[in-house]
């Protein structure tokens, strides 16, 4: 037992989310395999149907932007605000797809870390970042104005949260920093909504059966 124990802590001791050595080289060769894979064809082709409608509801004030897309989008406005910041330095079909394109893009890195949290190796979370970065289906969000990339962005957010939340249950501000993001990220898709609910059953139904149901009352604070 006396082993086991030494074991667990030199290996908690050990753990870092930077990578080092060959691991932060190869991390940034899937990263950079990545950026440039989604930057390219940005400008492939001009906006179309919906980003076309997306691109339309980012002119005006941002007042008039939540008030568009109140009437005219079934999506909250983050993705037009984003836009509408970007535009201020020149409006184009690269800047448009250049919010979608840089969350996909740091998404890639997101993805990594949050492997490594989980899984604590770095076999694991590399691999992940080079399936992510690789994926066809990413690559298609990255290049259209849709409100995809964006919510994969702020979905990796909050699983890291969550799940350091969960490792690490005296270290509070991980809940509140979960609690924060999600309530961010429900202005920029509302389908977050079901992840928000689903990682909240998880937790009741960990903590339950883990026999740590002090937690309770710091993790429904730090969701109001």
């Amino acid at each position: 037992m006396k082993n086991n124990a030494f074991l667990n802590n030199t290996a908690k001791s050990k753990f870092s989310f930077i990578p080092s050595g060959k691991s932060a080289f190869l991390l940034l060769v899937i990263f950079f395999l990545g950026a440039v894979v989604r930057l390219l064809w940005l400008e492939n082709y001009s906006l179309h149907y919906d980003e076309a409608v997306e691109f339309g509801l980012s002119f005006g004030s941002f007042f008039d932007i939540v008030e568009a897309c109140r009437k005219n989008s079934s999506n909250p406005p983050m993705l037009q605000i984003l836009v509408k910041i970007i535009s201020l330095f020149g409006r184009s079909d690269f800047a448009a797809r250049l919010v979608p394109a840089l969350s996909n893009i740091i998404s890639i890195a997101l993805v990594y870390l949050f492997s490594k949290i989980l899984f604590r190796k770095e076999l694991p979370a590399l691999f992940s970042s080079l399936f992510f970065a690789i994926s066809f289906t990413q690559f298609r969000f990255s290049n259209e104005l849709r409100p995809y990339s964006l919510s994969v962005f702020f979905a990796c957010i909050m699983l890291i949260a969550f799940e350091l939340a969960f490792q690490n249950p005296g270290e509070k501000k991980w809940k509140y920093i979960f609690a924060a993001v999600s309530s961010v990220g429900f202005f920029t898709q509302y389908g977050l909504s079901i992840l928000v609910a689903g990682l909240n059953l998880i937790f009741f139904a960990a903590i339950f059966f883990a026999g740590r149901k002090n937690e309770l009352k710091d993790w429904v604070l730090s969701q109001l």
